[in-house]
């Protein structure tokens, strides 16, 4: 979403090969480059905010899983996988974490 409002104008100094290069792949076109920041900008604040859902579980650990209920997880995921179903949340459509974030926290 190029921003048409008010704007500030940065001149920068490349090789002659790489500013070329850039300008062929029209990387620096203004939408472009407005895209590439937000992107970098989002991506930082993601990494900023992890720390805090890890705090959150140390704090507030979910209860231990049955094996029974660890094994209705597996056999879930492996018939999301087998019909070619992204899992999302829970891996059964429960409130339990997702796999990888189960195993990390049991490693803990």
């Amino acid at each position: 979403m190029y921003y048409a409002g008010r704007q500030r104008s940065e001149q920068i100094t490349l090789p002659d090969a790489i500013a070329q290069e850039a300008a062929n792949a029209l990387l620096l076109a203004p939408e472009t480059t407005e895209a590439v920041l937000r992107q970098r900008r989002m991506r930082a604040e993601r990494i900023e905010r992890l720390p805090t859902p890890r705090a959150k579980l140390v704090a507030e650990p979910p209860d231990p899983m049955t094996p029974d209920e660890i094994q209705a997880e597996i056999e879930a995921y492996r018939h999301d996988v087998s019909t070619n179903k992204p899992p999302i949340g829970g891996l059964a459509g429960t409130t339990a974490l997702p796999l990888p974030m189960l195993l990390q926290a049991l490693q803990k």
